[in-house]
């Protein structure tokens, strides 16, 4: 919450706890609930699923700025403080967007899986 309070407080450098604020709500309920949680793997010392998303999510954005590049319509970006050396429509600072992004998919998937049909039968 206090990331939400902060960007309200300094909307120009509120970008990056926008992108963080899902997972920092998402996962502590998730371990409040005993639903699969990177909060509570971390804390056991393990690393390697918060590594491996964080892998996932630079390739997935590495596809997705590769087909958005050579598309009609695309998207272009203009990403305060790191708009500079493009790797195709995209900063390549901006790509770190894809780490916060790749653990809020998990942390939304733990905790809504329970209600997709054929889980936890």
């Amino acid at each position: 919450w206090a990331m939400l309070a902060a960007t309200l407080i300094w909307p120009q450098y509120g970008m990056a706890f926008i992108w963080m604020s899902l997972f920092f709500i998402m996962d502590p309920v998730n371990y409040w609930l005993g639903r699969p949680s990177l909060l509570r793997r971390t804390a056991e010392g393990d690393w390697r699923l918060v590594f491996a998303l964080w892998l996932g999510g630079l390739a997935c954005g590495f596809f997705w700025e590769l087909w958005n590049y050579y598309s009609s319509p695309k998207w272009l970006y203009q990403v305060p403080y790191v708009d500079f050396w493009y790797v195709f429509e995209m900063p390549l600072l901006g790509y770190l967007g894809y780490l916060p992004f790749a653990l809020e998919l998990y942390a939304m998937y733990a905790f809504f899986e329970r209600w997709l049909p054929g889980e936890g039968q």
